[in-house]
């Protein structure tokens, strides 16, 4: 059930960003790394100004959107790493398919001279 959320999330991902392709993908995920970046030190300043009021609002909301960041970056991982199995898997498949029709042939040829 919890790989099942877990795609879930992936295909929202792919889908709310129109993702097609994995230069879309690492494009994606290196903007959120950017920002990911930028969002860190504008934190820790506000940690350091935690007395002032309204500060702790803000940095909440700073959490929050580092949560969404961190996740969407794992999914985005996570689908790197998938869609290289899967292209691995295919490879394999179609290797293995090649054979079976190598095989059929050559039986067809012994068959045809017997």
């Amino acid at each position: 059930l919890i790989k099942m959320d877990k795609l879930t999330d992936e295909a929202r991902l792919l889908g709310r960003n129109r993702i097609d392709t994995e230069q879309q993908l690492s494009s994606y995920k290196e903007g959120l790394e950017v920002r990911l970046n930028e969002l860190i030190p504008e934190r820790r300043k506000l940690y350091r100004k935690q007395n002032e009021e309204g500060v702790k609002e803000n940095i909440s909301e700073i959490n929050k959107e580092i949560a969404v960041i961190r996740k969407e970056i794992n999914l985005c991982d996570d689908i790197a790493v998938r869609s290289g199995i899967m292209r691995e898997k295919l490879k394999k498949i179609r290797e293995d398919q090649t054979k079976e029709n190598e095989q059929r042939k050559e039986k067809s040829r012994n068959d045809k001279l017997r």
